[in-house]
């Protein structure tokens, strides 16, 4: 597992996740659990340019022995001369690379990649992130998306090594259109993420937020079909994604060091069976729909 797993950092330095009641981590609280995650073998950490002051307190922190993995969002408004542009997102990376402290990035990801690549400055995010890679500052080049259709347009405009998307036993899109074995074909690594659902799919039933309350149908079978095949939620939603061989990475947000402990315990055993679900409502397994 520590080969494929990614530690997400969404939760340090600022206040993320629709089940996190915690407090913001900050650099005390982090650097255990990077300790934690280098001792146990973990290479790589995700992070991203909105994720507060994430990528500084990681920089703090120390983490020039990991594979360091960013995104970043659509920085460019249309009024930009593309001199301009092109200072401002060239800027923006470097300043990435400094505030963590690192000589070079594993890789860069597009947090908006459609919004980026189509708007007006599309050909400049290509153009700097390839100079960036030649230059040795970037090893790979990528996106992160929401659905299978972002990736459909995507292929046509872009060339991209790395897909970040959701990816869990109650969000198999990827799977079921077929994407995980086109982007396997073309040696595109693909990185699933929201594997516990923002942490919903290991919440008891009286813990998940009322919001969610026209879904209890649904997690009301999620935890009876658990209870009949002796099943954790940890494990289902772990054992599920190890098992796909196209499932190059797994991203789980941490942020607590006995978290990494249990994740890091779950045998690899493929599922025997797997849930039934009913039609999934994509208001559900999206969180940009979520308030």
């Amino acid at each position: 597992m520590q080969q494929k797993l990614i530690i997400g950092t969404a939760q340090i330095g600022q206040d993320y996740g629709i089940t996190n009641n915690e407090n913001i981590l900050n650099e005390d609280q982090a650097r255990p659990l990077v300790i934690h995650a280098r001792e146990k073998g973990v290479q790589f950490i995700d992070t991203a340019i909105i994720y507060g002051k994430s990528q500084e307190i990681l920089g703090n922190v120390g983490v020039k022995d990991f594979k360091i993995i960013t995104k970043i969002p659509h920085i460019l408004n249309d009024g930009l001369t593309n001199k301009e542009a092109e200072i401002i997102l060239y800027d923006q990376i470097i300043k990435s690379i400094r505030s963590l402290n690192i000589d070079n990035l594993y890789a860069i990801l597009l947090h908006e990649p459609i919004k980026q690549l189509k708007g007006i400055h599309g050909k400049l995010y290509h153009k700097i992130l390839s100079e960036l890679k030649n230059d040795g500052k970037v090893k790979k080049i990528g996106v992160s998306v929401y659905s299978p259709n972002d990736i459909l347009i995507l292929l046509d405009i872009f060339n991209f090594e790395i897909v970040q998307a959701p990816f869990s036993i109650i969000d198999q899109r990827f799977l079921n259109s077929g994407l995980l074995d086109k982007l396997n074909k073309l040696n595109i690594s693909f990185h699933a993420r929201s594997i516990f659902l923002q942490g919903l799919l290991l919440m008891n039933l009286n813990r998940i937020p009322d919001q969610f309350s026209p879904y209890n149908q649904i997690f009301q079978y999620w935890h009876k079909w658990l209870f009949e095949n002796q099943l954790s939620a940890l494990d289902a939603c772990l054992n599920f994604v190890n098992q796909f061989q196209q499932v190059n990475k797994v991203i789980v947000g941490i942020d607590k060091k006995s978290q990494l402990t249990e994740i890091l315990k779950v045998k690899n055993i493929p599922l025997k069976t797997l849930p039934i679900w009913p039609k999934i409502d994509e208001n559900l397994i999206n969180p940009t729909t979520w308030k």
